[in-house]
């Protein structure tokens, strides 16, 4: 994408970056800490069984670690960006269905460190945080010191 290859572009991308993968971080450190009850919180979406709910409560969350660190380092950020979009529609999708079929729930989203009960305001917040996906996983890499204006090695002659 030509627009985002310009230093202001740059900034955007790696904004976005720090943005999404930062939620990351903070919705996973809480759910790490207490899997059980995440698996609780997936458990009462009522969209998968029990046994599927434990395994997600203890993976998810290692996950999400590893796209968030990978995305605010740069590390394979626009493959991070792809997972981190790819887990925001179906956190989306599931949010969606709760709030038709009437299910009161907490969201679980950022497990104990913010307990709320879903809404509209949840799935807009994971709309907007795939858009900022979108934003790096179509953009070109930006690394760090490319970003900081460090000075390349001028090659021996």
């Amino acid at each position: 994408m030509k627009r985002l290859d310009t230093r202001s572009g740059r900034w955007l991308v790696v904004i976005a970056r720090i943005v999404v993968g930062g939620v990351f971080v903070f919705a996973a450190v809480p759910k790490i800490l207490d899997p059980h009850a995440f698996a609780i919180a997936i458990s009462n979406y009522h969209a998968v069984p029990d046994a599927v709910a434990r395994v997600a409560g203890a993976a998810l969350p290692l996950l999400e670690l590893l796209v968030g660190i990978a995305l605010i380092s740069g590390v394979h950020a626009r493959g991070a960006a792809v997972l981190s979009a790819g887990m925001l529609i179906v956190f989306a999708v599931a949010l969606t269905r709760a709030l038709l079929l009437d299910i009161n729930v907490d969201c679980g989203c950022f497990g104990s460190a913010a307990r709320s009960e879903i809404g509209w305001d949840s799935v807009v917040r994971n709309v907007g945080l795939t858009a900022l996906s979108a934003i790096v996983a179509i953009s070109p890499d930006v690394a760090w010191r490319a970003l900081l204006g460090a000075r390349q090695p001028v090659a021996a002659s």
